[in-house]
């Protein structure tokens, strides 16, 4: 319950200042040369972002390839296929890609959710990632908590926090200085791991004896049946869409930002017309697909449109979550607030509201036609408006 608590909660703590000046760079191959220095945030977009100089704020970036050997002062959200950093982030990292890999210095914490996520540098925060694949190699040095969920945990250099979560296989063949509170099915200690705090761990059957001359303080063993373990798979299931969301909704700001902004201030001014089109779409749509099914010339047509239907539903929450992100930060001061953290915001909010039974139901359910609503008056633009 506390570990997804943690999780559900974490992205409401990254509001921070959007006061200050950025510059936007977009373009196939994006890069901050050595001897550059950038004041304020910088947004970058690109097929491959290469960040060498200084960047004094936040970087924001979504690229296939990231490859950070330079400073950011601030914050790093990243959105990528494969990021590889080299150089010093001064505060906290949010990364979502197939493979992450940590070689310069975090002198925050890091966030986020991969395939594979190698550390392999100090990082002086906490750390918390859901992945299939998560080594602390022998280099690293962990001097927070380490949060996670993953088919695999291997810890070969040093963690000075607590590790929790839940993983299959854990390896320890380093040091763990703080406790250790793991829901796992196979542990592995080779000789030179050590835990100096208590373990407590969740497995099918007791695992103790082959590794309790190796840590310092109580074992603690608790058996876990099928039931525990279909809530626990129901816990990830979650956190592992609510994390989707975040990479989709950064997708979406990259490629459509000025689209987003001009049909958000549509929304402004028409609230009700934006809920009475989502609320059409929602019934319109599958009477024209039953329609399509009707005539045998129709079905593919119906097939596509019942595709996107589905789509268009699962977009409409993500934009539905960055719009209420926009419109909470708004109320707080910000004049325009950034797309990207009001997607952290919102799509948090959402996830914490559709928690609750009934009402949040209902909240959800009137965010997706808000949301809807926004995406076909876009598409009515495209097609037949402004262009």
């Amino acid at each position: 319950m506390r570990l997804r608590a943690l999780f559900l909660s974490l992205f409401i703590l990254t509001l921070i200042s959007t006061a200050h000046s950025a510059l936007l760079k977009t373009d196939d191959w994006v890069s901050v040369e050595k001897e550059r220095d950038i004041r304020g945030d910088l947004y970058a977009f690109g097929r491959q972002v290469d960040i060498s100089g200084v960047i004094k704020g936040d970087l924001i970036t979504s690229a296939q390839h990231i490859f950070i050997d330079g400073t950011v002062t601030q914050n790093l959200y990243a959105a990528a296929q494969n990021i590889r950093i080299t150089g010093e982030i001064a505060h906290d990292f949010w990364g979502f890609a197939q493979t992450i890999e940590l070689n310069g210095k975090i002198e925050g914490g890091f966030r986020g959710a991969c395939a594979e996520l190698l550390i392999n540098c100090p990082v002086n925060g906490d750390i918390i990632v859901g992945a299939g694949k998560v080594i602390v190699a022998p280099k690293a040095v962990v001097r927070g908590n380490l949060y996670v969920g993953a088919g695999e945990l291997e810890i070969k250099g040093e963690v000075y926090g607590e590790v929790i979560g839940g993983v299959q296989e854990f390896k320890l063949s380093g040091l763990i200085a703080g406790d250790v509170d793991l829901c796992v099915e196979e542990i592995v200690f080779k000789p030179s791991g050590k835990v100096d705090g208590d373990f407590n761990y969740k497995s099918a059957e007791p695992l103790e004896p082959e590794f309790r001359s190796q840590v310092t303080g109580e074992i603690t063993f608790e058996a876990v049946d099928k039931k525990h373990k279909a809530v626990g798979f129901c816990v990830w299931v979650k956190i592992l869409m609510f994390l989707a969301a975040i990479v989709t909704a950064f997708i979406i700001i990259a490629f459509f930002t000025g689209r987003l902004r001009e049909n958000f201030d549509t929304f402004a001014d028409q609230p009700w017309k934006t809920l009475l089109i989502g609320f059409l779409g929602l019934i319109v749509i599958p009477v024209i697909v039953l329609i399509a099914f009707i005539t045998l010339i129709g079905i593919p047509l119906g097939l596509t449109i019942a595709a996107l239907y589905v789509v268009f539903l699962y977009l409409a929450w993500v934009i539905a979550g960055i719009l209420l992100g926009r419109l909470i930060i708004q109320l707080l001061g910000a004049v325009e607030p950034s797309l990207l953290l009001s997607a952290l915001l919102g799509i948090a909010v959402l996830s914490l509201l559709g928690l609750i039974p009934f009402i949040g139901g209902l909240f959800c359910f009137a965010a997706v036609l808000f949301g809807l609503g926004i995406i076909l008056i876009g598409l009515y633009d495209i097609f037949w408006g402004r262009g």
